[in-house]
């Protein structure tokens, strides 16, 4: 026997684990962060969606204190809430199914397919309505062929996202999704100074100009 006597029962190792938490697809970017297959009858369709707060902080997602009296920074990332044909999920899906593609390489597929929103006054969206900084979007205001910007009404912690049907909508599908936001172009006044010669050039040698080479189910299966 050891001279220490016998070892503590809690010093003996678990005889199982807790799994692991999911993980949460709006930590990707680029990401699909909910997915939500419309509904077959009239009919209020709600989903829920975590945005971690460290994530939001990083990115810069969620309100501006009112007293900065500085322009609020952009977010880093732009979140867009897409209406596609459900079909066209499931093709695309199952063409890229053989092939594994990453999270990464999925949600930018996704994205490449062409919004349609309903043309005829039946479908409501809103998001976070009910908190500071949420919005409701009205048939008349959704474009009927871009995605929705809803960067500036995500929140850090539970947001809601909420769908007034008034039609069968099952053959459409509403999905967010998350990217890098693009940087803005040049102001015209950097593009002159980029293009300026500078004063130790001559006046007749031009400026050297050095350019960088130019069937599955929908919801469960894209998150």
């Amino acid at each position: 026997m050891s001279p220490f006597g016998p070892p503590p029962h809690s010093v003996r190792p678990p005889d199982s684990y807790p799994a692991p938490p999911p993980h949460n697809p709006c930590n990707n970017v680029p990401g699909l962060w909910f997915v939500k297959v419309g509904a077959d009858m009239t009919k209020v369709v709600e989903g829920q969606f975590l945005v971690e707060p460290e994530f939001a902080a990083a990115w810069g997602l969620g309100p501006t204190p009112s007293s900065s009296s500085t322009t609020p920074a952009q977010p880093k990332l732009r979140v867009l809430l897409l209406c596609l044909p459900t079909q066209s999920l499931n093709d695309l899906y199952n063409s890229l199914a053989p092939s594994h593609p990453t999270t990464e390489m999925l949600a930018t597929a996704v994205a490449g397919l062409q919004t349609a929103w309903p043309q005829d006054g039946t479908l409501f969206v809103g998001i976070n309505v009910e908190g500071a900084g949420g919005r409701m979007w009205l048939p008349y205001q959704m474009d009927p062929y871009a995605p929705l910007d809803v960067t500036h009404h995500i929140l850090p912690g539970v947001n809601i996202i909420r769908f007034i049907q008034l039609a069968n909508m099952v053959e459409r599908t509403f999905i967010l999704y998350a990217s890098h936001r693009s940087p803005p172009p040049p102001s015209d006044a950097a593009l002159s100074r980029f293009f300026q010669p500078s004063a130790s050039q001559s006046s007749s040698t031009p400026a050297l100009l050095h350019f960088a080479p130019p069937t599955v189910s929908v919801s469960d299966s894209f998150l």
